[in-house]
Order: C-alpha cells, then sequence, then structure tokens
C-alpha cells in the first residue's frame, strides 16, 4: 500500500489535509481499487470502534468521545493524557517520546503502533515517512471531528 496526498474542498474554504489513500494490491486485471480515508472512515458509528494498537500488542487507546476513559482524546485518561504511561502523548514514554520503540512522534521507529477499525488494519499511526500507509499522530485525533465538519458540508466527498 501507499499514501497520496488528498486535498479536500468545503464550501469556499480550501482546506490542504494531508490524508491518506490506501492502494490495496493490484487486483488480477492490473487495476487498482482506491480506499479514501473519508471512504474508510465515512461509516463509522461507533468511535471507540477506532483504535490504536502498538507493535507489542499494547492498547494504546480508540477514537471514543473525550469523555471516554480509553479514548486518546481523553486528556485526562491513561490514552490521552501527557503522563499516561500508555499515552502516545506522554513525551517521556515508550509510546509517545521522539526516541520511544514504539512510538508514533519518533520520526525513524520501525514498529510503529497500528491504527484499526474494528479488526482491520488500516494503516501506521507515524512520523517516520518510510512507514507507509501511514497517519499523523495530530491527525488521527482529529479525524472525529473532522468526519462531523465534513457531514454537514453538503457535496463534500
Amino acid at each position: 500500500m501507499r499514501h497520496r496526498l488528498t486535498t479536500l474542498r468545503a464550501g469556499c474554504l480550501s482546506v490542504l489535509l494531508v490524508a491518506l489513500v490506501l492502494v490495496p494490491h493490484a487486483t488480477s486485471r492490473g487495476q487498482e481499487a482506491e480506499e479514501t480515508l473519508a471512504s474508510v472512515f465515512g461509516n463509522v458509528k461507533d468511535w471507540s470502534e477506532v483504535r490504536v494498537t502498538a507493535s507489542d500488542g499494547q492498547l494504546l487507546g480508540n477514537l471514543g468521545p473525550s469523555t471516554a476513559s480509553d479514548s486518546v482524546l481523553n486528556d485526562v485518561g491513561q490514552y490521552g493524557s501527557t503522563v499516561g504511561g500508555k499515552s502516545m502523548l506522554n513525551p517521556v514514554g515508550q509510546y509517545g517520546s521522539d526516541v520511544g520503540r514504539f512510538s508514533p512522534t519518533n520520526p525513524v521507529c520501525s514498529r510503529p503502533p497500528v491504527l484499526f477499525v474494528g479488526n482491520r488494519a488500516i494503516c501506521y499511526v507515524t512520523a517516520n515517512p518510510v512507514k507507509t500507509p501511514r497517519v499523523d499522530l495530530g491527525l488521527l485525533r482529529a479525524l472525529p471531528t473532522l468526519r462531523d465538519t465534513l457531514q454537514q458540508k453538503p457535496g463534500v466527498p
């Protein structure tokens, strides 16, 4: 799989969004089926089904509401705070530091976390440009809000 840049337009405002286009292996006819970020997340009804798991098997949270204890959006929870041992936002933890072995913010991380929707692996969560397909941690945390905003704009893919 590989990634591409996608530009989304919302009304008169142009927003450059570094988003993924996930491209599976070519089909037997040589055609490639593309899935945009919108098609992967467009049908998500329960954001707690969208989760991040470290390559060592440790759950790193989900994209459920910010009030949920297991959400990466919960600033005081174990997965969303800057001090949680299992938080990707902990600048001194193994899952959040710039040099952490399993950290999405480590630009040379060889074993970054993986984003799942249900049981389906979607992409890496990483700053490492070699790992594809990938999504940045900042964009990952913005997905639920971005999705809600785009659904309110008619004509936006």
